[in-house]
């Protein structure tokens, strides 16, 4: 039965079937962020029996899209994976000027939104909120990639024309 404890998929059943199963796991498994948002996902309650630091990282990236713990759980177990390439569109200013553009396409190569590139400093928010809306998520679920393979939320600048680079 020890051993059964510390198999990462045995926990992972049992949470995913009652989360209060959590509380009897071992140590490392309490510490594992998979193991615990499964059992949030199941039940928020499960989220007492996390060690403090993983409560609070759990609780501080669910606050970032303005949800709770469960349903950031819930989201990121169902992940929509979005990526993105710079585009240049005609400006229709009147000027023939050319405006830098974000193409957003699903994993089966279809646009989703074609997203008009400023410098505004929520410009990464604005396009996760638009992003969610289309495609019928909570922001949270989206896995924005850019060409380099880089996660939209792993990276530290908060400017989308940092993010998406328009070299060649």
């Amino acid at each position: 039965a020890e051993e059964m404890k510390r198999d990462k998929e045995v926990v992972m059943a049992a949470v995913q079937n009652d989360a209060r199963a959590l509380q009897y796991a071992p140590e490392e498994m309490k510490k594992d962020k998979e193991v615990v948002m499964a059992a949030v996902q199941n039940d928020a309650r499960a989220l007492q029996y996390a060690p403090e630091e993983m409560k609070k990282e759990l609780e501080k990236e669910a606050e970032s899209f303005d949800v709770t713990v469960q349903e950031y759980a819930a989201a990121t177990a169902h992940p929509t994976v979005i990526q993105l390439f710079a585009s240049e569109g005609i400006d229709a200013g009147g000027y023939g000027g050319v405006c830098l553009k974000i193409s957003c396409l699903d994993m089966g190569g279809e646009e989703v939104l074609t997203f008009p590139l400023n410098t505004d400093a929520d410009d990464a928010q604005k396009l996760c909120g638009e992003l969610a809306k289309m495609k019928g998520v909570s922001p949270a679920a989206l896995q924005i990639i850019n060409q380099r393979g880089e996660r939209l939320r792993d990276c530290r600048t908060s400017l989308l024309s940092d993010f998406v680079s328009f070299d060649k």
